[in-house]
């Protein structure tokens, strides 16, 4: 994760920041965007990004592992086809 990144703002606005560095750089799973990125509600943050910023984010369901060590099915990839505006 980029040391620029302020894990510390939980608003809107931050979060947005955070989804939007996250998948320029990885393709975060919602289990990554919560418990690495801080963002609480990562498909909200991906929605705001497609239909705010004109971003092209693709959803893959795939298999992630919690914190917890709890598998789960169908949890949300998201990954980045082209930028829109800059965040």
């Amino acid at each position: 994760m980029p040391e620029a990144v302020n894990l510390l703002d939980t608003s809107n606005g931050a979060q947005v920041k955070r989804t939007a560095e996250a998948v320029r750089v990885h393709q975060p799973t919602t289990h990554e965007l919560r418990d690495i990125w801080n963002v609480m509600h990562g498909a909200g943050r991906v929605y705001t990004l497609r239909h705010e910023y004109g971003w092209d984010i693709r959803t893959v369901p795939t298999i992630s592992v919690d914190a917890q060590g709890r598998t789960h099915k169908g949890v949300a990839r998201y990954v980045l086809v082209k930028e829109g505006v800059s965040v």
